[in-house]
């Protein structure tokens, strides 16, 4: 009995794990997913026409043919008074400025008068000395020659001694009028050449000067210029005008030759660096001496011709060549001549025709 329950218990374990041994559903992986052919993505640009121009910037210097700065030589006077302002035309000998004169002016005067005085009184001394050499010389008609010339000499001595003193006098007073006016010239600036005022340092009240300082400029405008150093000289012909950018500001210049500006010809070898000069059509009173401008000049253009962007030419084995899109999609190159390059396009004169796209970077 107990071997029959065995059995049945083994029966029943078969039955109840007969299903795991059946062969499982098959079950099919994915298939790998065929993409379409994708065609590469390029930046393209086409051959197109227009003008081309080839410019280059040349540096130059601005240098007044002569000028003058002013500066007080005495520290720690009051300011007076600026009898001009920038662009004011001045004279030889004008007075542009001065500080406190503390009377000097009024010395000077006083000083030149008492010297008029005593020229006069010498002058008027002397003619007296003429007058009473002759009454005597009258009054001694027919006396002894000795005689007469004893009278001549007491005389002669008597208003030498005037005399002397007088100059001494005339010594002191010039002495005293030099220290004075030397004091007044301290004071005072005046124009040493004539010209056109460019600078004149703005002052506060109660502000005091410092020696040494730059108070005033002159320039003569007439001959300002701008001196540039370039091998494209030969593309300067007198007459030709620019325009000169100085901190964005622009200025009308001409062309003038060394012999026009009264300079030393200079020779001049193609492909070398030379000056050039340009004159302004019109006085500048904001330029300093040595301020940097730059011009620009034409070197070549071209009308009407066939252009790419510079990015889409390179050169490869000694050739430029430009890359393009083919019809299957796929990256290809050909083989072009070019011409001027400027202005980040570059001209082609075969290989290429109007319309065709090629690869920039």
């Amino acid at each position: 009995m107990k071997r029959c329950g065995l059995v049945m218990l083994a029966l029943a374990c078969m039955l109840t794990t007969s299903c795991s041994l059946l062969p499982e559903e098959e079950t099919f992986s994915t298939a790998p997913l065929i993409r379409e052919y994708e065609k590469e993505e390029f930046k393209l640009a086409f051959a197109e026409r227009g003008d081309m121009v080839l410019t280059e910037k040349i540096g130059c210097t601005y240098m007044p043919v002569k000028t003058e700065v002013l500066r007080y030589p005495v520290g720690g006077l009051l300011f007076d008074e600026a009898f001009v302002e920038v662009g004011d035309s001045v004279e030889v000998g004008q007075l542009l400025s001065q500080l406190d004169l503390a009377g000097i002016e009024e010395k000077v005067a006083s000083s030149k008068q008492q010297i008029k005085k005593l020229n006069i009184r010498i002058a008027a001394l002397e003619e007296n000395r003429s007058l009473a050499l002759e009454r005597k010389r009258i009054q001694m008609k027919g006396s002894k020659s000795s005689e007469i010339e004893k009278a001549l000499r007491t005389i002669n001595e008597q208003y030498d001694s005037d005399l002397q003193s007088l100059e001494d006098s005339l010594y002191l007073a010039e002495i005293q009028l030099a220290e004075y006016e030397e004091q007044l010239s301290q004071r005072q600036l005046r124009a040493g050449i004539a010209g056109t005022v460019t600078f004149i340092r703005s002052v506060s009240s109660g502000e005091r000067s410092v020696a040494g300082d730059r108070f005033i400029t002159i320039a003569d405008s007439t001959m300002s210029l701008f001196r540039a150093e370039t091998e494209h000289w030969d593309l300067f012909k007198p007459g030709d005008e620019f325009i000169i950018t100085v901190s964005k500001n622009e200025y009308e210049a001409v062309v003038a030759s060394e012999e026009e500006l009264g300079l030393p010809v200079t020779e001049k070898t193609q492909g070398e660096n030379a000056y050039i000069y340009l004159k302004l059509k019109n006085p500048a009173f904001d330029l300093e001496d040595r301020d940097r401008g730059t011009l620009t000049i034409v070197l070549d253009s071209r009308e009407d011709v066939l252009r790419v962007p510079e990015s889409a030419v390179t050169s490869a084995n000694g050739q430029h060549i430009v890359y393009y899109q083919d019809e299957e999609g796929m990256k290809a190159y050909k083989p072009v001549e070019i011409g001027l390059e400027a202005e980040k396009m570059v001209e082609i004169v075969s290989g290429l025709a109007e319309g065709e796209s090629v690869i920039v970077e």
